[in-house]
């Protein structure tokens, strides 16, 4: 997990009824943005942009009295997305901090706090995933004449944004500031003061934002049990393991499972499991043996009771039975990777003017980038409908990368053959945990059959 960069801004000495936002440079596709709203304003509302999320647990609009207003929303970000626009009901005073992480699945949960006065204490969050991100962000609105200076948060965190407008004539100034942190344990967070040196109407946020495919399951205080699972039908569990135990468990492909009994501490457990029917178990073993397991195809199995002190058993299976080659890794969080994949060519042509004003893309100067990885399946062909011109459409079915760059205007060269691009490109996404495999593509060639 990594802050890709923070962006705000604010209505400076006027008002408006909407802001304007942006990303930090550098934003890729798969990124998670956590977009952060305040206002000054009686009843006055925000609407959620396009394509976001109010961020789950409070109940938005957040207030401390009638004029100090907060929302949040999210967004996994695309690598079409432009910045969005905040919209308002009215003419109001505010601001926005937009915060943008990477290697991150999404937002896990999220709270709130409010004050009157010069602090708030943040929220706590309960049950927090070691190696999440933290985004804490504070909210201060104050009466005619005076402008907050300066929103200072706990030295754990650090402060990435602290803005607030200008209105010094006027009434309704807001101070907005945003800092983060990473959980380095599991547990609960939250907690801490963010002081303003105005007296103000203050809200305070504190949002989980969980590190790519991992998730978690209850266990005793002081065990860490990251699980990060690929595809839909994995399961994970650990039962009575004392305190202190390491138990990372990465699951590939469906229909994983494993599971850990009593093991005493100081015992190191890493399992990786890669395709569909592996299955793992561990019994009763003594103090500081060390037991990597790796295991690849379908059918393996193994397992180890009480061994003597200090013996290290490693054991990676491959094909069924002990004693296959290799495995391969599982899929990467990025995509499923294709281990015999091929590269095709993506074309792709400009549109220039005709002679009877009409336009038309120019396939004799296609631009050509090479795109690895992809796989493909035959598609039924069909009979041309136009009588005048006997022919048969056959096609294929492309399985590629999730970062394959196609649109629904280019061709493909597959095998030296050109095909065009049917429809448009979709993009295979887990509604579970955020895992995109890769993109799917229709393509047809025309073949001419007589005449």
């Amino acid at each position: 997990m990594s802050i890709v960069g923070v962006t705000s801004g604010n209505t400076a000495a006027g008002t408006s009824a909407s802001l304007a936002t942006s990303y930090p440079a550098g934003w890729q596709a798969d990124d998670v943005v956590v977009l952060i709203g305040g206002l000054s304003g009686v009843a006055l509302t925000m609407s959620t942009p396009v394509g976001f999320t109010l961020l789950p647990g409070p109940s938005w609009p957040v207030a401390e009295g009638s004029n100090s207003r907060m929302y949040a929303w999210s967004r996994t970000l695309q690598a079409s997305d432009t910045e969005p626009t905040i919209s308002a009901s009215g003419a109001m005073t505010g601001g926005w901090i937009a915060v943008v992480l990477r290697g991150v699945s999404g937002v896990a949960q999220a709270a709130t706090a409010t004050a009157s006065g010069t602090s708030v204490t943040l929220p706590t969050l309960p049950g927090v995933v070691a190696g999440s991100g933290l985004v804490a962000a504070a909210h201060c609105r104050v009466v005619s004449g005076t402008v907050p200076g300066n929103l200072t948060f706990n030295v754990a965190y650090t402060e990435q944004s602290d803005t607030a407008t200008s209105r010094s004539t006027g009434s309704a100034n807001v101070r907005a500031a945003a800092a983060t942190r990473t959980a380095a344990t599991a547990g609960a967070y939250g907690g801490e003061t963010v002081t303003s040196d105005v007296t103000g109407s203050m809200i305070g946020l504190l949002v989980e934002v969980t590190a790519a495919g991992v998730d978690a399951t209850v266990g005793p205080v002081g065990l860490a049990v990251p699980v990060a699972v690929g595809s839909p039908s994995v399961v994970a569990a650990v039962t009575t393991t004392p305190d202190g135990v390491a138990v990372p468990v990465t699951l590939g492909g469906p229909t994983a499972a494993w599971s850990a009994e009593t093991a005493p501490g100081g015992v190191v457990v890493p399992v990786e499991t890669g395709e569909p029917g592996a299955a793992w178990t561990a019994d009763a073993a003594p103090d500081g043996q060390a037991v990597p397991v790796q295991l690849g195809q379908p059918a393996a199995l193994w397992s180890t009771v009480a061994a003597p002190q200090g013996v290290a058993v490693p054991i990676q299976v491959g094909q069924p039975g002990v004693g296959g080659p290799p495995p391969p890794p599982p899929p990467a969080a990025g995509g499923l990777r294709l281990m015999a994949g091929e590269t095709v060519v993506i074309l792709r042509a400009s549109l220039v003017d005709g002679p009877y004003g009409n336009q038309s893309r120019d396939w004799e100067n296609a631009a050509r980038v090479d795109s690895p990885g992809w796989g493909f399946a035959p598609r039924a062909g069909d009979e041309q409908s136009d009588p005048e011109v006997p022919a048969v459409i056959a096609g294929l079915t492309g399985y590629g990368p999730p970062t394959a760059d196609v649109q629904p205007t280019d061709r493909m060269e597959v095998r030296g053959q050109v095909y065009e691009v049917v429809g448009e490109v979709g993009l295979w996404r887990s509604p579970l945990t955020g895992w995109a495999p890769g993109v799917e593509v229709a393509l047809r060639r025309v073949y001419i059959t007589e005449g």
